[in-house]
């Protein structure tokens, strides 16, 4: 009797690595596979299930650390990116920046050689003004003494530039002549005495006397009037008059009278032949102050002057200084009354 032949099933089971996914492989192998013969074991079929569950739970946590990965990988990527854009515009900006300084330094550059040559091509042109005065004294009469006042000739410069391609200066001269204006003095008239009066009978030694005085015209008089007599005389030395903004500047001419030997150089005597006896305005060599020369004048029963113009500007105050001295001639009796003004 023959045995009945059974159906022949091999189950073989891989697992690769417990990380990676579990691979089961069935082989059925059977003689007759088309036979109705089939047996089929459940354990095997449970066992089966549980396999597969497992590969599957094996494989979503796979997939999840792949994804996480990925999105790891792609925000790096994201990063490197917006650090390379960051660098590159950093670099642009950096480049932008080169560019303008490189920009404004030129253009100071070229500023700078421009004013430099402007500069080397000018020519400086000094003036020099010179001005010239000249003082006319007209003879007296023996009642009306008239004075004839300095004329003054400026010379005014002015300086027309004309540009062209090179600068050129002309200079121009143009003369302005001042008419001389006539002053009309009487002897009887009462002596001026605008700056100072002195009517006493004492003897003095040599005094300076200083004042100011603010002009009112452009070609005053100092004018000195001595009234003395048979007993007493008046000595005059070392008269100045400055303007107080430039007092090395002497307005007068033979101030100090030592330009003069006999006869006065630069002042006028008026009214001296009015003097009755004694005598009148001169030059003395005796007992003066600075030097060898002074002005020495005893007039009796009138008084005569002692006169000279000079040059200002109206509104200006100007210092009048001089030294004078009252003398005897006697021991005793008589009076030197001595006038200064401006007329």
């Amino acid at each position: 009797m023959q045995r009945a032949k059974h159906p022949v099933i091999t189950v073989q089971r891989r697992i690769r690595h417990p990380k990676k996914s579990k691979r089961v492989s069935i082989e059925r192998n059977s003689e007759n596979r088309n036979s109705q013969n089939t047996v089929i074991y459940p354990d095997i079929a449970v066992h089966n299930n549980r396999i597969s569950q497992s590969s599957l739970k094996v494989t979503f946590s796979r997939q999840r650390a792949i994804l996480s990965e990925i999105d790891l990988s792609s925000i790096k990527v994201h990063q490197k990116l917006n650090q390379k854009k960051n660098s590159n515009r950093k670099r642009s900006i950096r480049r932008f920046g080169f560019l303008i300084c490189t920009a404004i330094i030129t253009c100071l550059l070229f500023a700078i050689i421009t004013a430099v040559a402007i500069v080397a091509t000018q020519t400086t042109t000094t003036i020099t003004i010179t001005t010239e005065t000249t003082s006319i004294s007209s003879p007296i009469s023996s009642t009306t003494a008239s004075l004839t006042s300095t004329s003054l000739s400026t010379s005014t410069l002015s300086t027309i530039l004309t540009s062209s391609s090179i600068f050129t200066s002309s200079l121009t001269k143009t003369t302005t002549t001042t008419s001389p204006s006539t002053t009309t003095f009487s002897c009887t008239s009462p002596p001026p005495q605008s700056v100072a009066k002195y009517e006493t009978d004492t003897v003095t030694n040599w005094t300076q006397y200083i004042y100011n005085y603010t002009s009112t015209t452009t070609f005053p008089i100092l004018i000195f009037g001595v009234d003395a007599s048979a007993e007493m005389y008046i000595m005059i030395d070392g008269v100045s008059v400055v303007d107080i903004t430039d007092t090395s500047v002497e307005l007068l001419k033979n101030s100090d009278f030592e330009n003069s030997s006999t006869t006065l150089t630069g002042w006028s005597v008026w009214c001296k032949s009015t003097c009755s006896s004694g005598d009148g305005g001169t030059i003395y060599t005796s007992n003066c102050r600075l030097s060898s020369n002074c002005y020495k004048s005893q007039c009796r029963s009138s008084i005569d002057y002692l006169v000279q113009s000079f040059s200002t500007i109206i509104g200006r105050i100007y210092t009048i200084s001089f030294w004078f001295q009252r003398l005897r001639s006697s021991s005793s009796g008589g009076s030197a009354k001595l006038y200064v003004g401006i007329i």
